[in-house]
């Protein structure tokens, strides 16, 4: 060891405000901390269009309260997640003190001695190397300089391939979840400036990919475990199913939402003077199509207010034209998801939104739609062949 190297080492050593801190423990609330916050506001129903508060207000009985109580949770909400990302950045910070100190002292290679009894003799260490070689397999030595302790690093295992359990995950997910890791993809394309598929496909990403899973917070506990027990690779290749719409419970493809997509199309077809089928494959329409998918997200505004209490009695009003707040591309969606059910199980659409025995189903109905705008968003940053291979095969099966 260099002796001036070992002596800034040290320097740097008594810089460095120590702490005692349980890593895993740390982690392991802030974790639970982003948990409990995602079920706390999942569990938080808006005032604004709680049916009780929506009859009072129109007889001017509440004033704006429903309206003060929603923002004062919107805002308790995001000072919680505050909170907890700096709760964790302040974590991320000490951690990488740590890795930077314990990374200062190099570790010193074990050294065979030249007499087998266990003693390092540096001197004739060059000279005699190939008796070492001989002589000492079976019994190797480290000499550390004094008051420095040396430790040999075991080999890190290879991480698992588990790519079929991350598929099984997926397949499984909750709608938060979903919204998550297709959001992680559009930002990390967008950053760098690729597709989607392309990224995936970038051997060279895979690692960066996981990192950026890993760390973000709004993805639950049980996925990321899964995700860091396997490897990078495994990753990529589950993400590859999911942006190819085979794991179809998990973007919500369906045959009700199918036949939303193949309507959808159908009036983006007709609005530029071509049809379906050239509107997909001919290239003169890519920016059309990835536009128009692109747009779908606009829904996901309306469907969030949704609840097993209120879905019939909001979908009713959307379809009947009642609610005249709703934009006229999510009114366009809904009404064609309420026509899909119907057609595909024969019930008048009045019943299927005004029996409260349907309302559990409605809703179910209301989370595909959601889920499929939202991989709709996510379909658009990718190639055209992506998009016309995976809109192929919906409207083939619609």
């Amino acid at each position: 060891y260099n002796k001036r190297e070992i002596e800034k080492a040290f320097e740097k050593m008594d810089t460095k405000d120590y702490t005692t801190v349980n890593f895993d423990t740390a982690y392991a609330l802030t974790d639970e901390l982003t948990k409990t916050s995602g079920e706390f506001e999942g569990a938080i129903q808006k005032a604004a269009t709680f049916p009780t508060f929506t009859v009072l207000k129109s007889l001017d009985l509440c004033g704006d309260f429903p309206e003060k109580f929603d923002e004062a949770m919107e805002k308790l909400s995001t000072n919680i997640k505050d909170t907890i990302k700096s709760a964790t950045d302040y974590f991320d910070d000490l951690k990488k003190k740590d890795e930077d100190i314990e990374g200062l002292l190099p570790k010193k290679k074990k050294e065979d001695d030249d007499d087998g009894n266990g003693t390092n003799n540096n001197n004739n260490h060059h000279n005699n190397n190939n008796n070492n070689n001989n002589n000492n397999n079976n019994n190797p030595t480290t000499e550390a300089p004094t008051g420095i302790e040396v430790t040999t690093e075991t080999p890190t295992e290879p991480l698992s391939d588990n790519s079929e359990s991350q598929i099984t995950m997926f397949r499984t997910m909750s709608l938060s979840d979903m919204t998550e890791v297709l959001a992680t993809l559009n930002t990390l394309a967008t950053t760098n400036g690729k597709t989607i598929d392309v990224l995936l496909n970038d051997a060279t990403f895979s690692d960066k990919i996981k990192k950026a899973f890993l760390e973000n917070i709004n993805i639950s506990t049980d996925m990321k475990k899964l995700i860091e027990q396997g490897s990078s690779e495994a990753l990529v290749i589950a993400l590859k199913k999911l942006l190819s719409g085979e794991i179809t419970s998990a973007v919500g493809i369906d045959q009700d939402t199918s036949l939303v997509m193949k309507a959808y199309l159908t009036r983006l077809a007709s609005a530029n003077n071509t049809t379906i089928d050239k509107l997909i494959s001919d290239s003169a329409y890519n920016d059309t199509v990835k536009k128009g998918l692109a747009a779908m997200k606009k829904i996901t505004e309306t469907t969030a207010k949704f609840t097993e209490a209120n879905v019939q009695s909001k979908m009713l009003d959307i379809y009947d034209g009642a609610d005249v707040e709703v934009d006229d591309l999510s009114m366009d969606l809904i009404r064609d998801e309420i026509t899909s059910i119907t057609e595909l199980t024969d019930i008048a659409y009045t019943e299927l939104l005004e029996e409260s025995a349907y309302a559990g189903e409605i809703l179910k109905c209301a989370d595909r739609l959601t889920r499929t705008a939202t991989y709709a968003e996510t379909l658009s940053n990718c190639s055209a062949d992506v998009i016309n291979k995976v809109l192929s095969t919906i409207i083939k099966n619609s």
